[in-house]
């Protein structure tokens, strides 16, 4: 009766429905906050187990490749040279994709000509640009 109308007055000065209300939203946010958090944190356990587990140099090096599209490169589009080398083993011919050193050494700056200065490196960067634009011309 009274005792629950003068209660139930008390409590809507306190505003005590509208903490709880944001009490339940701010509990909610931290609750999601958290799962993503358990998501992220047990994605990385299972790839670092991957890493461990893999024996294999092909399987190792594909996980590795993995790691860096999921977290480092992040849509990137880099793409590492290779070329096929065709191996005569016990079992017949091989064919194994390995790294075309050649040609990553030719896609770095200042390598073949030993410019190790940032002077050196932005010169050489500029004769890119301008060839690759006159290419572009042409």
């Amino acid at each position: 009766g009274l005792h629950e109308k003068l209660e139930e007055c008390n409590r809507s000065l306190r505003m005590e429905h509208i903490k709880d209300v944001a009490f339940r939203a701010l509990d909610e946010t931290r609750r999601k906050a958290e799962e993503q958090q358990r998501k992220e944190a047990e994605k990385l356990r299972r790839l670092r187990e991957q890493a461990k587990n893999a024996q294999d140099p092909k399987r190792r090096v594909a996980l590795r490749l993995q790691q860096c599209r999921e977290f480092g490169l992040s849509g990137e589009d880099v793409q590492v040279p290779t070329r096929p080398i065709v191996q005569n083993s016990g079992y017949g011919k091989e064919r194994v994709e390995v790294v075309d050193v050649l040609a990553m050494q030719s896609r770095c700056l200042g390598f073949r000509v030993g410019g190790s200065t940032v002077k050196a490196l932005k010169e050489e960067a500029l004769v890119a640009e301008r060839s690759k634009k006159w290419a572009a011309r042409v």
